[in-house]
C-alpha cells in the first residue's frame, strides 16, 4: 500500500532539524549541503544552543535564504537533545530531517528519501540512509551499508530493528541521515533532554520503531566527519543508568511477545555494558548503573561488569579473556550422546 502524501502541495514536506553549538569551522558546509539538495520542498530550523564561537555569525550570513528559521537557548543541553527537541517544536514540515552542524548530506539525500516514502506504507514512521564515515581524509562505509547497501530498501520492524543492533553492537540508524514523522516523534516524546548524555538518539529510535516501521533507502546519503571540532564530550556520570533502560522497561510492561521481549533485554545488557565500560575508564560505575542488568540472558557480560565495577583500572581484556575460561562449557570427555542426554560427562 502506498503512503497517503502527507503534504498538501502547499509548504515544505521536511523541517531541517539542526542542533548547533560552537560548530563555526563546519557550520557553512553543512548548510550549504542542506540547501544544496535536489528535492527543494524543505525548510531549515538551526537552533544555537548558546554557542560561544563564531556560530551565530556564520547563520547569519545565511540570513537571506527564506527557508532558514533561528532560534536559540541561552544554556547548551547535553547532546544536543533540548535543540532537537526545539526543532521539534517549531517544525512546520510532517516529516523531521536530522542533519548534525559538523557533518553534510549528498545533494541527492533527501531526492532519494522521498522517493522511497512516497512508495511506503502507512505503517512507515522512519526512513534512514546509510553514511560514509570521513577522518583523516579516509572513508569508509557504515556496517549496515556494508551488509545491506544494495540500492534496494528495506524495511524494518520492532523485531528487525533490534536483531540488526544486536548483529552490529550499535543501532543501525544513525540520526544525521534520518528522517522521522513529526507526528510520531512528538507522541513518543522526542530526544531525553535531561536524563541522558550519550545514547539519546538511540533512545528515540527506539521509541519510533516501537509505533512504527523503518526504511533503510539502500543507499549512502550523508557524510560523518569524525575528525571536526567539538565532537560531543564522552564524560559519563557515573551514578545513572543509561536512559535506553527506562525506555526498554516501559516497552517490557506492554509487550507480550517472547522473542521480542528477549531481544529487547539484549539490547538494553549491551547498551549498559558499554555504558559501564565508558564510566570505568576514569572512575568506578555505581551500582545503580546495572542494578537492574537481566542476568538470566548475558551471565557473561553480567560478570564483566561486576569486574570493572571491582577493579575499575583492569585492561578489559584481561578481565574477558578471564571471564571467558570461566564460562566456557567443558569439552565432553565420554560418550556425545550420554552426554546430550544428560549423563556420562
Amino acid at each position: 500500500m502506498t503512503r497517503r502524501d502527507t503534504d498538501t502541495g502547499e509548504g515544505p514536506i521536511y523541517t531541517v532539524a539542526i542542533p548547533v553549538h560552537n560548530k563555526a569551522p563546519h557550520l557553512a558546509r553543512c548548510l550549504a549541503s542542506v540547501f544544496a539538495q535536489t528535492e527543494g520542498r524543505l525548510e531549515v530550523v538551526a537552533v544555537d544552543d548558546a554557542s560561544t564561537d563564531e556560530s551565530a555569525d556564520v547563520l547569519a550570513q545565511f540570513g537571506s535564504e527564506p527557508r532558514l528559521r533561528v532560534f536559540h537557548r541561552t544554556t547548551p543541553g547535553p547532546g544536543g537533545y533540548a535543540a532537537r527537541n526545539l526543532a521539534v517544536e517549531e517544525a512546520r514540515a510532517p516529516w523531521i530531517a536530522f542533519l548534525d552542524a559538523d557533518d553534510e548530506w549528498l545533494p541527492d539525500h533527501l531526492a532519494r528519501i522521498e522517493a522511497v516514502r512516497t512508495q511506503s506504507g502507512d505503517d512507515v514512521g522512519c526512513l534512514f540512509a546509510g553514511y560514509d564515515n570521513l577522518e583523516n581524509g579516509q572513508p569508509w562505509r557504515d556496517p549496515y551499508s556494508r551488509l545491506h547497501g544494495d540500492g534496494e530498501p528495506r524495511q524494518l520492524d520492532l523485531s528487525t530493528y533490534l536483531e540488526s543492533w544486536l548483529q552490529l553492537k550499535d543501532s543501525p540508524i544513525w540520526t544525521s541521515s534520518t528522517v522521522v514523522r513529526a507526528d510520531i516523534l512528538r507522541a513518543t516524546g522526542g530526544f531525553p533532554a535531561g536524563r541522558c548524555i550519550r545514547g539519546g538518539d538511540k533512545d528515540a529510535w527506539l521509541k519510533v520503531l516501537s509505533r512504527s516501521h523503518a526504511v533503510y533507502v539502500g543507499e549512502v546519503g550523508a557524510l560523518y566527519h569524525r575528525d571536526a571540532d567539538n565532537r560531543v564530550a564522552r564524560a559519563m556520570p557515573a551514578d545513572r543508568e543509561h536512559c535506553i533502560c527506562a525506555t526498554v522497561r516501559d516497552l517490557l510492561a506492554e509487550e507480550r511477545r517472547a522473542s521480542v521481549r528477549r531481544l529487547l533485554k539484549r539490547v538494553a545488557n549491551m547498551e549498559t555494558l558499554g555504558y559501564a565500560k565508558l564510566i570505568a575508564r576514569v572512575r568506578r560505575p555505581a551500582p545503580v548503573v546495572f542494578r537492574r542488568f537481566h542476568i538470566l540472558i548475558g551471565p557473561l557480560q553480567f560478570g564483566l561488569i561486576l569486574c570493572l565495577w571491582i577493579w575499575p583500572g583492569l585492561p578489559r581484556s584481561r578481565i574477558a579473556y578471564a571471564l571467558r575460561g570461566m564460562f566456557r562449557r567443558r569439552q565432553p570427555t565420554g560418550n556425545p550422546d550420554a552426554c546430550r542426554s544428560g549423563s556420562g560427562c
